[in-house]
Parts: C-alpha cells; structure tokens; sequence
C-alpha cells in the first residue's frame, strides 16, 4: 500500500531539484513568458482560486487539457490548472487561472480544495503524480494518461534508456496499476486491445471508469481549406516533438524519422518539419540538438526543419500543404508493438484540425483503421515509401474526395461533441 509518506520520501530521492533542476526550470518559464501573467499567481497565493472549479493538474502540460478546458469553460465551468513548468500567455487565456509550484510537495496546497474536481496528467516516468494527488486529498481524482508505460516496453529493464532507474520504473508501473484499476475516470489515447496485459479483468472497467479519448479536434482552431491546386511536388508536412540527436535510437530511432527524411528527399516532394514548440532544453540550439536535420536543411532545398507553432496560430496560417505525415520505420527497437499499433496520437487530430489529409504507416494499426474507415488520406507500406512521389501522383484523382471526407471526420470528432455526455457525467461542479 502507498502512503503519503513513502510518496514523498520517494519524490525527495528521485525527483526534487532533478526532474528538472531549478535552473533549466527557471530559464523555460523565463522563455515562453510563465511568470507574471495576468491571471496567473503561485501556489502559495491559491486558496481562493482552489474552489467551486475544475482543477487541472500536469506538470508540464501539453495541449490536451488546453482544449478539455476550452470546451468546459463554453459550458460555463471554472477551469484552474496547476502546473510546475508554465504555460506561454497565449495558452493561459483557455483557463481562467493559471497556477504556479516549483516542487511537487507544494501540491499539498491541493488539500485545501473546496467544491473541485481534479484532473491529473501523467506520462512515462509521471504516474506518482495522480496518486499523489490523490494521497494528499483524499478525494477521487480523474486522471489522463498519456503514455502507458506498461505497453512501452515489453522488458521493464529498458527503461534505463529513457532515464528511468530501475526503482522509478518499478514505482511507474505500480502507480499505472493503481490508476488504471482504481480511479474513477482514466481517459487515454489508446484502443483498449491489450488492456488486460495491464492487470488481468482490467477490460471489465472500459466504458465504465477507463475511456478510450485521445487529442480530439477542436473547432477552435479548425483551419480553413486551402485550394489544392496541382502542383509539381506534393508538399508534405510533419508536426510533432523530435527526440534530439543523441536520444539512444534503440528506443528513439523511429520518432527522430530520420531514415524516412532521407528517403522521401530523393523523390518529387516538398517536406516541412513544425518541431513541437514546447521542446525545449534550456538555452541549447537547434544546431546542437539536431546536426542531422540542420544539415540536410541546408542541402536540400525541398526541406525545411523550423520550430512549430502552438494550435491557435495554425487557424489563420496560410501555407498550404497536401498530407500530414505519420510515416515511421518500427524496425530495429525495443519499443513494444503493442504500444504503436494501439495509440492515437494527437498529430493526427492536429492534420485534422489544418485540414490535411494523413499520410500513415500501416504498422500503426488504430490509426490505419481510422484512416481507411473514414477514408482521410492513405496507409503506406513500409516498401512504398521509396516511391511514394509515384503513388501520390497516381492517387491525385482522389484527392479532393480525401479532403471532402476529412472535413467529415473532424467535425464528427470535434472534441466539443465528443466530451459533450461527459460533462454533465464527470465535470459538472
């Protein structure tokens, strides 16, 4: 049984002051403008802030409870998120507040809660938080999860190559467990296929408390179509974190698509990388975190390896592109199958959001299917991908049909629609 003590005892050994130091924590707030905001405060200063609300929490959030909150607030919810990095201003406006802690203990603060829900991120290396929270409140607490680390890895001792040790991967994996058969409402992006690889009878608690709701669309940043005039080159576009150059490819290889790139260099196409704008290491430079891609930028006139933007600013971009990329080579990892064929990840509701057809490797099962049923781009063999200029060409007849089905597909699952029986459920206050 986890008690608060063995949780704290366990935070101050393995992650205070590390994960990350104060220094890069305080240069990262410094760069995207978390300090001071005008509905931001601190911790210290949220009891009356930490009432009749929906309180987030994430440690260093992503985009995903920036759209859950953007919809909660249409229906009149309070939203307050609590998080340890910071957010930039222009993504603090979807919450009404924005708070601030520096260490994870400050989350005691939490206890002084009246009238909320909380709702809690967490990832690999990340499940202590929910529980956690939950320790400290004593109350029910939902949870989104956004990475399993059960189906990362089909050997634990792997985790070393991600910095896990083996105790905190050992606590990971136990905190999972008591999420996914525990909490009240666990959402994730995954398709529950393997989900009693987890704990077995764990399928008993799908669509009762464990649901299956990854990055949906929000129509708050549905860009408008573009014409697709016919062009020599079709342009493609890739948006999403990169691992730096230096992550081990054991586990790393097929995210930094390096291998893709090259491939798709030598044929009649235009590639864009958008790296996710929320990367950040410190002060540390593209050129240092990656030579490969830098280089190939500079001898490739069909690429360009640039920062990303955030969701709101894609609404009014104005460059056009034919298909969002999800190709990756699985060949030669440690990762687990289990994990790429049975997750959705939000890149491909970010395609959906600019209105670009997908272009996605057939070993990524959920998504092939959800591409091939709703007919919004094409699933490509590893082998096809040295000519896939050809195939595109040849495809270009159905092009328009592809587009007119995705417009389809992203206002059926615009996240407004699908959080909508939720809300009364799960989130009114």
């Amino acid at each position: 049984m986890l008690s608060l003590t063995t949780l704290d005892a366990f935070i101050e050994k393995h992650y205070s002051g590390r994960k990350p130091t104060d220094s890069v924590l305080r240069t990262y707030r410094q760069r995207i403008g978390a300090n001071g905001l005008s509905n931001g405060s601190s911790i210290d200063e949220s009891d009356l802030l930490l009432k009749d609300a929906l309180v987030f929490v994430s440690d260093r959030p992503n985009y995903f409870f920036m759209r859950v909150s953007d919809v909660l607030r249409r229906h009149g919810i309070r939203t307050v998120l609590v998080t340890r990095w910071g957010v930039e201003p222009s993504q603090a406006r979807f919450f009404n507040h924005i708070i601030l802690y520096d260490e994870l203990t400050d989350l005691k603060h939490l206890k002084k809660c009246r009238n909320c829900k909380i709702y809690v991120q967490s990832w690999v290396g990340w499940n202590i938080l929910p529980v956690y929270v939950q320790k400290i409140t004593g109350d029910e607490i939902y949870c989104n999860i956004n990475d399993l680390t059960s189906l990362l890895f089909d050997d634990p001792e792997h985790g070393n190559l991600i910095g896990l040790s083996r105790p905190e991967m050992e606590m990971d994996l136990r905190c999972e467990k008591l999420i996914m058969e525990t909490f009240p409402f666990v959402t994730l992006p995954y398709k529950p296929v393997h989900i009693d690889d987890i704990s077995p009878g764990l399928s008993q608690r799908v669509d009762k408390h464990i649901f299956y709701f990854p990055c949906y669309p929000s129509a708050s940043f549905f860009r408008q179509p573009l014409p697709s005039a016919a062009e020599k080159d079709h342009k493609l576009l890739f948006v999403g974190g990169i691992p730096p150059d230096k992550n081990p490819d054991a586990v790393f290889r097929y995210a930094k698509i390096q291998d893709i790139v090259r491939k798709l260099l030598s044929q009649a196409v235009r590639l864009t990388i958008l790296n996710n704008p929320q990367i950040s290491l410190g002060n540390v430079q593209k050129e240092t975190l990656y030579p490969y891609f830098e280089e190939l930028s500079k001898n490739h006139e069909n690429f360009t390896f640039r920062d990303g933007i955030p969701p709101w600013q894609f609404k009014g971009w104005n460059h056009p592109f034919h298909y969002g990329l999800m190709l990756y080579s699985f060949q030669n990892l440690v990762i687990s199958k289990k994990h790429y064929q049975c997750i959705v990840p939000s890149k491909l509701f970010t395609y959906a959001e600019l209105g670009l057809p997908v272009l996605v490797s057939d070993g990524m099962l959920a998504v092939s299917e959800l591409v091939n049923t709703h007919q919004i781009g094409c699933v490509i063999k590893d082998q096809e991908i040295d000519h896939l200029d050809r195939q595109l060409a040849e495809d270009a007849t159905d092009y328009d049909n592809r587009l007119h089905h995705l417009y389809q597909f992203r206002e059926r699952f615009e996240i407004g629609s699908v959080l909508q029986p939720f809300v009364a459920s799960h989130f009114k206050i």
